[in-house]
């Protein structure tokens, strides 16, 4: 029964890659249109059938069957001569008929051992690329142009949900047709319209057996030559990311069977591309982080820098060391260019203690993508080795680490010395209680902590708060005596003692 249920579900799959084949006494060819009338009633009936057509010659179709039961195809024949079939020859007929359904049936097994090991190898060979590449772009690109020449395609493409999850974007495509597309920025909405959409939507593949006889299957313009076609799903960590899609000009080239392998090979892809993207993130943090980090150290240093009224450059010479304020010009240049410099000098113009120099090497100081500062050295030799210029390279990286760490410990050195002092003045300022001592205390202890000559403190009262101001009643029309009699009033009350006496 299982053996049956497999041979059935088998040759159904494989009944659309295979064709007829018509022998007529002209010749002969692979063709679809090799069915007789008889053939049907042999498949429906299951056994020999004889029948004859409207002119007259006599048919004779019986079923190919496996497994005595399974029936897989179907044999034919028709005679011009009008002489009856013998019984000799039934016996044959039936006994080429048993055989041919044995030997297609081995033929079928061995092209389905030979296409999964070629599937199983192809996609062995992807995943196995795949998972070598880290950078998005050139994996999905190298990806589809493999795939496509690795399982002999017509067409690959890979598609990537947005943000928004409501669209496939292609990000991917073989040929001028995935350029074209491309550069178009073509995309397909992620529902039941299109395969690629259902596949995303429904997290499963899809498979177009014969485009010619899919109803709801859309062409493209750019692919008129697909027959069939595959989407699936790219599944990473349980979430559906995308869809690759890969066609063929043949119908039936795409099995049942070949999804298991395809969609192994499609899930390891979809990882990688998660694992390319996840990097992308991270090398794309880790440039922000480097270029605040930068900024950082370029403000840090330039503050120091302009903070110290001490030497700024040493020059070593045989007879010692010594502060240098000028640079040579290969130093300006290493500065200029942010990377080792070498040039060659004249004999007898530039001259070291004495002796000529024939060669002068500027190596940048380096910490963080920002340049510190910069090692000069002249050289006897015109020929410098490129171990010596390594070697140079080498010290200044773990100079400028130094130098990093040593302005490091003079800045926390300078904060905890404020601290002390700002804590000490903050004690004295607490322990007294007298107004006056209290600012006293103040602008001596400040004077002293910063080196000022003179200090001033001066307490500001708060301003007394303004009335507001009344509202003004309106004035009531008087007559000329009461005009005359207010007057009077107060001229009277703005007379003083003595006026009034007098």
């Amino acid at each position: 029964m299982v053996q049956c249920q497999y041979v059935e579900g088998a040759w159904q799959s494989y009944g659309a890659t295979v064709s007829g084949y018509r022998w007529e006494p002209d010749g002969g060819a692979p063709t679809r249109d090799a069915w007789l009338p008889v053939m049907t009633d042999a498949v429906r009936e299951s056994q020999l059938v004889l029948a004859h057509d409207e002119a007259g010659r006599q048919m004779l179709g019986l079923p190919l069957k496996l497994l005595d039961e399974e029936v897989i195809g179907a044999l034919g024949f028709a005679r011009e001569d009008g002489e009856p079939w013998t019984s000799d020859q039934l016996v044959r007929v039936v006994a080429v008929a048993n055989e041919l359904a044995q030997v297609l049936e081995t033929r079928r097994l061995v092209s389905d051992v030979e296409r999964r090991a070629s599937r199983l190898a192809a996609a062995a060979e992807v995943s196995s690329a795949a998972s070598s590449v880290t950078e998005l772009d050139q994996l999905l690109t190298a990806s589809v142009n493999l795939i496509k020449d690795r399982f002999a395609l017509t067409y690959a493409g890979i598609f990537l949900v947005d943000e928004s999850r409501e669209w496939a974007v292609l990000v991917a495509g073989t040929g001028e047709a995935g350029r074209l597309m491309l550069a178009r920025g073509y995309r397909l909405e992620v529902d039941g319209q299109s395969m690629i959409g259902s596949c995303i939507a429904d997290a499963t593949a899809r498979v177009t057996v014969d485009t010619a006889l899919e109803d709801v299957w859309s062409p493209n313009p750019l692919l008129p030559n697909t027959r069939s076609e595959l989407a699936l799903p790219l599944i990473s960590r349980g979430e559906v990311i995308g869809a690759m899609t890969i066609q063929n000009k043949h119908p039936g080239a795409f099995l049942q069977d070949d999804i298991t392998t395809l969609q192994t090979m499609a899930d390891q892809l979809a990882n990688a591309i998660q694992n390319a993207r996840l990097m992308e993130r991270m090398e794309q943090n880790l440039r922000e982080v480097q270029m605040v980090t930068g900024r950082f150290t370029e403000s840090a240093w330039r503050e120091f820098v302009q903070g110290r009224r001490g030497i700024l450059g040493y020059r070593h010479q045989f007879l010692g060391t010594s502060p240098a304020a000028d640079r040579r010009p290969e130093a300006d240049e290493a500065l200029l260019r942010g990377e080792s410099v070498l040039v060659p000098l004249v004999m007898g113009d530039e001259q070291e203690n004495g002796h000529d120099a024939r060669a002068g090497l500027g190596v940048p100081i380096r910490l963080r993508n920002q340049i510190l500062g910069v090692l000069n050295l002249r050289f006897e030799e015109e020929y410098v080795p490129q171990e010596t210029i390594q070697l140079v390279e080498q010290v200044a990286d773990r100079l400028a680490v130094s130098l990093e760490t040593a302005r490091l410990l003079e800045e926390s050195q300078e904060t905890g010395q404020r601290e002390r002092v700002t804590r000490e003045i903050t004690d004295h300022m607490r322990a007294t209680l007298d107004w006056d001592d209290l600012m006293q205390t103040a602008v001596q202890d400040i004077g002293r902590a910063v080196q000022a000559s003179r200090v001033f403190v001066q307490w500001v009262p708060p301003q007394q708060p303004v009335p507001p101001q009344q509202p003004v009643p309106p004035q009531q029309p008087v007559s000329t005596q009461e005009a005359t009699d207010r007057q009077q009033v107060d001229q009277s009350a703005t007379e003083t003692p003595d006026e009034a006496g007098a």
